[in-house]
């Protein structure tokens, strides 16, 4: 059995860790709608959540930027 070039690992192990930080943001982002869909529940309004989310790269990689936005919470 051959082993891989080590530049493929690398890059292997890069696109992993990429994708474990994605994963990680979508759930952050499903983890604050469900907290936003609650919180308007309780207030008994509706649950509209708009999220927009902006994919891009940095230096040193990938990141997701997100903004959400809170119903109106009519106090």
């Amino acid at each position: 059995m051959s082993k891989m070039p080590a530049q493929k690992q690398h890059f292997d192990k890069l696109l992993d860790l990429q994708l474990q930080r994605k994963r990680a943001s979508i759930r952050k982002i499903n983890a604050e709608t469900r907290k936003i869909k609650a919180e308007a529940k309780w207030l008994k309004k509706p649950a509209t959540v708009a999220i927009q989310v902006h994919e891009g790269k940095t230096g040193d990689g990938s990141w997701l930027g997100v903004l959400i936005e809170r119903p109106n919470q009519g106090f």
